[in-house]
């Protein structure tokens, strides 16, 4: 399955090395801090939300390789603070009322999600890089397809074609 870039260049290129709580998953975008003002048009909540999802993609796209195996977990660390700015941004957009649970529990949760989920990965990550085991590398990649119970047809219909390449690469 094809990854996008975001999580890829970082977690795939440790190969090569030379073998924060934003709040409640559950939470609804808007909410725990998020903005307090009226509900956006669909059109709006998509534009803005899809600004987000490709700033966090470049952003990602940009994440240095390590070097060394001392620099893998700074690599990692990196992925996971970009996706827990695009939660961030995203919880502070009020989409649409009818469309706030959908759009927590296919896209804010699981990215929140996917940020815990690299955050864990990283010592076992930085362990098999020093010790030059590809095969650790390999098992220590976190499966972010695998995260969460996500409706890719939802995500793709409602027009967040980039929202849902960070969910779920290769969606």
């Amino acid at each position: 399955m094809k990854r996008t870039a975001l999580i890829v260049s970082p977690l795939l290129a440790l190969a090569l090395v030379g073998c924060s709580d934003d709040g409640d998953a559950n939470s609804p975008p808007g909410a725990a801090g998020g903005n307090a003002g009226p509900p956006l048009s669909k059109a709006d909540f998509v534009r803005q939300a899809e600004q987000i999802c490709t700033d966090t993609r470049a952003a990602g796209m940009a994440i240095d390789r390590p070097s060394s195996a001392a620099d893998v977990g700074a690599s990692i660390t990196q992925a996971a603070d970009l996706l827990d700015g695009a939660v961030t941004g995203l919880r502070g957009l009020n989409p649409p009322v009818t469309d706030v649970d959908e759009i927590a529990g296919n896209l804010v949760g699981p990215l929140q999600e996917q940020a815990r989920v690299i955050r864990d990965a990283v010592p076992a990550l930085e362990a098999a890089a020093a010790a030059k085991d590809i095969a650790g590398l390999q098992a220590a990649v976190p499966d972010l397809a695998a995260i969460g119970d996500v409706d890719v047809g939802y995500l793709r219909d409602y027009g967040l074609p980039t929202c849902l390449g960070l969910v779920r690469p290769g969606g």
